[in-house]
C-alpha cells in the first residue's frame, strides 16, 4: 500500500476548507512540474513555498477527529457512509466501484465535505 492509498484523492484534498487540515501528517504536494504525490510532515516552510501545489492530505483518523466522530451520533455517521456509497454504487457501471481502503478514505472525505462545507466529489 502507497501514502496515496491512505488519504483521499488530491481533488478531494483541495477542496477541503483552507485552514482546518494544517496539522496534518500528510499533504499532497506538486514539485516543480511533476506528478502529485504524498509526503509525510514536510515542514512549514516547504508548505509556504509551495503555495497552491501543496495541500493537507488527512487520514480517516484525522478526518473523523475533526468531524468529532467520539462525541457525535456514532450511527449516524456510519449511516452517512453507507449512504455515500450506496449513491456510488448506484450511479456507477456493474463492476466499475472500488470498495477498498482509497473508496472508504475518499467516503469519509466526501462525508465531511458535505457536513461542513456543503460540497462532494463531482458536485459544486
Amino acid at each position: 500500500m502507497r501514502l496515496r492509498d491512505i488519504v483521499p484523492s488530491v481533488e478531494l484534498c483541495q477542496k477541503l476548507p483552507e485552514g482546518v487540515f494544517t496539522d496534518s501528517a500528510f499533504y499532497w504536494c506538486k514539485p516543480n512540474t511533476s506528478e502529485w504525490c504524498v509526503i509525510h510532515n514536510p515542514g512549514k516552510e516547504y508548505i509556504e513555498h509551495a503555495g497552491k501545489n501543496c495541500c493537507p492530505a488527512p487520514t480517516v483518523e484525522e478526518l473523523l477527529v475533526k468531524m468529532d466522530w467520539r462525541n457525535a451520533n456514532t450511527f449516524r455517521v456510519e449511516k452517512d457512509i453507507e449512504e455515500w456509497f450506496v449513491s456510488q454504487m448506484s450511479t456507477a457501471q456493474v463492476g466499475t466501484v472500488d470498495v477498498g481502503a482509497k473508496s472508504f478514505t475518499d467516503a469519509i472525505a466526501n462525508v465531511y465535505l458535505i457536513k461542513h462545507k456543503g460540497r462532494s466529489e463531482g458536485t459544486d
